[in-house]
């Protein structure tokens, strides 16, 4: 049992904080005998500390001005509109290039121009489409201040076409859009197939989402009637969902 002279502290109270939002720690202090209470204990919000603590973006120098907690740093880097990219075509050709998004649409003009000009709502043609070859096209698609990438693969093991849209940007901006295929019968125009599937972005491995089929996935066997010589056309739609529900509504 403590005394109360006046040079000596109370015992303190303990106190358990295992049902509270912020964990603190209590300091020891005088008790006031002229008011006849201790004053509150000062206290430490180990959260409100960390959310306080922002760090700057990896890419601050190059332009980035968003500030970031220590666990959101590594996945905004992977995908911050500033940081450095590969071409999209070094995994199907020796183009080592390296940049920035702002640059990327000036490389593929001057290096790899079959591969950019195409825009939103165009149709497009794709050749070596058969059952006995693999092929893979990527094609980079400028829309106002956003960029796409479309990539068509022909592949022997499951035989097969697939289409994939991805946003290059993050996946939250990623997830507000849609994309269409419609395809057309090459021998009756009035035969025609519209796919509609949501975007990625481009940090995921266009190839894991073929493997899942979270693209436009068709068997070869059925597009028999779209393909002649080998080539297939289509016509691509990329439109925010909002825009796309408020077109079904008219």
């Amino acid at each position: 049992m403590l005394s109360l002279g006046n040079d000596l502290l109370e015992e303190p109270e303990p106190v358990s904080n295992s049902n509270t939002a912020l964990s603190s720690q209590r300091t020891l202090r005088p008790l006031d005998h002229s008011s006849g209470r201790r004053p509150l204990p000062a206290m430490r919000h180990y959260l409100l500390e960390a959310i306080a603590e922002r760090l700057p973006c990896p890419y601050q120098v190059a332009g980035c001005e968003v500030a970031l907690a220590t666990c959101e740093v590594e996945e905004h880097a992977r995908e911050c509109f500033f940081r450095d990219m590969l071409c999209p075509l070094g995994t199907l050709n020796t183009c080592f290039w390296t940049g920035k998004l702002t640059q990327l649409m000036d490389h593929f003009r001057q290096n790899h121009p079959l591969n950019c000009n195409i825009c939103n709502e165009s149709d497009m043609q794709v050749s070596g489409i058969c059952e006995d070859r693999d092929m893979h096209y990527v094609y980079l698609i400028a829309q106002t201040n956003m960029h796409f990438l479309i990539t068509v693969k022909t592949a022997t093991v499951d035989k097969a076409v697939h289409i994939c849209i991805q946003y290059i940007g993050s996946k939250e901006e990623a997830r507000r859009y849609i994309y269409e295929i419609h395809i057309n019968s090459v021998h009756d125009a009035a035969s025609r197939v519209v796919f509609v599937e949501r975007c990625f972005n481009d940090t995921i491995q266009v190839d894991d989402i073929f493997r899942e089929s979270k693209c436009v996935s068709i068997p070869l066997r059925k597009l028999r009637h779209y393909v002649e010589d080998e080539k297939l056309a289509f016509k691509f739609v990329i439109k925010k969902e909002a825009q796309s529900s408020a077109l079904k509504k008219k």
